[in-house]
């Protein structure tokens, strides 16, 4: 008794158009057609495990076009992500933040600035944190989450390894020698953006008057 499957396959068979080409053993090129569908589900397993399909899988397309590796990522976090939270010590010069001040019009306070507006964390996220890999600031949300509305329990340099860490520093002093060479915030965030290729959205209002001076 032949099962549906093998009558669905005479079916395919018998119904392959003939052609000048077609092998005089008719036979002989059904049995070969009915081996080949009859293996191309297992051929199809295969081909999903292999490891074309498998570096395939590992990889994401974004809608520009651009393909982003799962593994270069993992690997770059592993490198810049430390395994554990490392001890607070400060990290981030006063100039830093006075620079941060003046250039946005703020009352500089004597001494050191202890108090800072809550838009100064997201400054520092686009300035410095935005530098690293796309992967990490993300990661480092996850690791460092709010608890409660502008806190977090640490710093996100504490979750830097050495290496994460020494970039850091060396992305905090270019900042300050930009700042150092401007007059105004909007200033600042454009050369600085033209320099490391940091993202920034251009205030179209402000982009007018710089047209005019």
């Amino acid at each position: 008794m032949r099962n549906d499957k093998e009558q669905d396959i005479d079916l395919v068979v018998h119904n392959v158009p003939n052609q000048d080409n077609v092998v005089i053993d008719k036979k002989a090129d059904e049995r070969q057609l009915k081996l080949k569908l009859l293996q191309s589900p297992e051929a199809k397993i295969q081909e999903r495990f292999s490891d074309k399909n498998l570096d395939r899988r590992n990889e994401i397309e974004l809608l520009s076009g651009k393909v982003i590796n799962l593994d270069e990522e993992r690997e770059v976090l592993q490198k810049i992500i430390a395994n554990a939270l490392k001890d607070y010590s400060p990290r981030v010069p006063q100039e830093y933040y006075r620079h941060i001040f003046r250039l946005n019009n703020w009352v500089i306070p004597e001494g050191k600035i202890r108090e800072k507006p809550s838009i100064v964390g997201r400054f520092t996220n686009e300035i410095i944190y935005d530098r690293y890999n796309k992967s990490v600031l993300p990661e480092l949300k996850r690791l460092n989450p709010y608890i409660k509305l502008g806190m977090r329990n640490f710093k996100h340099f504490q979750w830097l390894s050495e290496d994460g860490q020494s970039l850091f520093d060396g992305y905090i002093q270019d900042a300050i020698s930009v700042m150092k060479e401007c007059s105004d915030w909007y200033g600042f965030r454009i050369k600085h953006s033209e320099k490391f290729g940091v993202t920034f959205q251009l205030n179209w209002e402000k982009e007018k008057e710089r047209a005019t001076k």
